[in-house]
């Protein structure tokens, strides 16, 4: 019980000075003065709860200290103090307690001369510290966050300001991680497993770091320059801080984490992000491309190619999980990501089927976030698929979202225009449409299942050679057999193409591997890997001022 009430208090001294005055009131033989202190006492652990859910409701629970600790600590030590100084035998007594209490409050601050001088920085925090801490108070603005640090760093940055929170709730972890040994009885632990990881750059259990992260909600990570602990991270959870300020010795680096993408079970992501002057907001698109959804259904159905469909079934699978189910585990996660739109970048279907269609359908009524769904050839044909034709499949794809050949995410200042079944040519109706839009001279983004050939990098069409039998699979390619442009389709790579084209990037799918180049000098092109295999895009267009 001690254990817990100087838990409480922070220090084991305040606890006793506490105890010391509340003795002097309770033998203080006035009847007045006991009962005084008996209603304080009372009242306080009546109000303890009673305060702090009010605290809560109005956004200052982490305040709350101040009411109950500060506040009533003070008026008894005031009380107590002055009802003591009154007997004058214990007088000597409580200047003496005084001292004591100074010390054992203050320690050496009072006596080191260090800190005499230096009034603009009280608490003696580390320059680099101070950055750091005024970076991560700038972020924070109406809200709190959680920080991981080190104790000694953490405590410095708390001091700085009381919206940066520590991941850590009590002291017992942050203790036991000051011993290079590890316990086995706190390995079950989150906050005993990241304080080893920060603390002493020990990883009790490294599969469990995401988890753990997204356990404490952590958003921001303050390592120290030797700490291994990003290594162990995916590079898409996490972005470095430019700490200019500190030099080039700095002994710390600061790291946002992504939480939203920490969360996702089963699924790498690919983060590229780009600069664009002029934007005032910053904006993440999503991509899912190439998820090859094949039914057991259409499997067992003797009216199929059930052999080709066999094969089909289990080269699409995922560990074990055919895609069907891999796109089941995906879409109900979309949403968490909290990015500003989705963009579903064509052969989300193997093959058209009812059953393929109708498990795409569901996950995709579902999805709340601004989406685009672009089909490609395997979208709309049935191939090993037999029982399905053309004009059905065209009424099925239109009754999902009317199926258009240009479809578009509006932000006002910027533009995702995604041409709809680019495995064939471009219509004439399209390429109008897609020019209207250039002409609006606000940052466009262009999204297509088939890449499109660079004219400054080579290293698009080389890969896929190396990939698909020597084959170029890319729009705009002298040896691309099977993406030869007419008239229309030529057209569009003109304004594509165009010095004053307002792309800022493009984005690909096709090819089943993930690549970036530079389409021209200007527009770098995105390729992303294929779904079904576990992995998402990501895109992040940031202003630039």
């Amino acid at each position: 019980m001690l254990e817990r009430i100087s838990d409480y208090f922070g220090n084991t001294p305040y606890v006793l000075v506490l105890l010391f005055f509340m003795a002097g009131l309770m033998i203080n033989r006035k009847k007045e003065n006991c009962r005084q202190a008996l209603l304080a006492c009372a009242l306080f652990t009546v109000l303890y709860p009673i305060m702090y859910i009010v605290c809560k409701q109005i956004g200052l629970q982490e305040e709350s200290y101040r009411f109950l600790w500060l506040l009533p600590l003070s008026l008894i030590w005031a009380l107590g103090m002055v009802l003591i100084w009154q007997k004058y035998r214990f007088r000597l007594v409580t200047g003496i307690l005084l001292i004591i209490m100074s010390i054992a409050v203050l320690g050496s601050i009072l006596t080191d001369t260090s800190t005499w001088k230096r009034v603009s920085n009280l608490y003696s925090l580390e320059d680099e510290v101070i950055e750091i801490a005024g970076m991560l108070e700038d972020e924070a603005g109406d809200r709190y966050v959680r920080v991981l640090a080190e104790p000694s760093v953490m405590m410095q940055i708390r001091q700085y300001s009381s919206k940066i929170q520590w991941a850590y709730s009590g002291r017992d972890v942050m203790i036991q991680a000051q011993n290079r040994e590890i316990n086995e009885d706190l390995k079950s632990n989150p906050q005993y497993r990241l304080a080893m990881a920060v603390q002493q750059d020990i990883y009790v259990d490294e599969a469990a770091l995401l988890n753990d992260i997204c356990e404490l909600q952590v958003d921001y990570l303050v390592l120290s320059g030797d700490n291994s602990f990003i290594e162990h991270l995916p590079e898409y959870v996490y972005e470095k801080y430019d700490i200019s300020g500190a030099g080039t010795d700095r002994k710390y680096n600061l790291y946002r984490i992504d939480r939203s993408l920490a969360s996702l079970e089963g699924f790498s992501v690919d983060k590229k992000a780009i600069s664009v002057p002029g934007l005032e907001a910053s904006y993440r698109l999503v991509f899912v491309n190439d998820m090859h959804i094949v039914s057991d259904q259409d499997v067992i159905n003797p009216d199929n190619d059930t052999e080709m469909l066999q094969q089909r079934y289990d080269f699409f699978s995922l560990n074990g999980t055919p895609s069907y189910g891999t796109w089941q585990h995906l879409y109900p996660q979309l949403d968490q990501i909290g990015c500003d739109g989705i963009v579903f970048n064509g052969d989300m279907l193997d093959f058209y089927s009812d059953g393929n269609f109708s498990i795409l359908r569901k996950g995709m009524d579902q999805i709340q976030t601004p989406h685009i769904y672009l089909r490609a050839d395997h979208d709309v044909s049935p191939y090993w698929c037999r029982e399905m034709d053309a004009a059905y499949i065209d009424n099925a794809e239109a009754s999902l979202d009317g199926n258009p050949e240009v479809a578009v995410l509006d932000y006002g200042e910027l533009l995702v225009v995604g041409i709809n079944m680019n495995t064939d040519q471009i219509s004439h109706d399209a390429v109008e449409r897609i020019a209207e839009l250039f002409e609006q001279n606000i940052p466009v983004v262009i999204v297509a299942h088939v890449p499109f050939e660079s004219v400054v990098d080579d290293s698009l069409a080389d890969a896929s050679k190396a990939a698909w039998s020597d084959r170029v699979l890319l729009w705009g390619n002298e040896e691309a057999d099977c993406y030869k442009p007419d008239t229309n389709t030529a057209r569009f790579l003109e304004l594509l193409y165009a010095e004053d084209s307002p792309v800022i990037a493009v984005v690909g799918a096709h090819l089943h591997f993930a690549h970036e180049s530079m389409l021209t000098e200007q527009i770098p092109e995105y390729i992303f890997d294929a779904s079904y295999k576990g992995s998402i895009g990501l895109l992040e267009i940031k202003g630039e001022e």
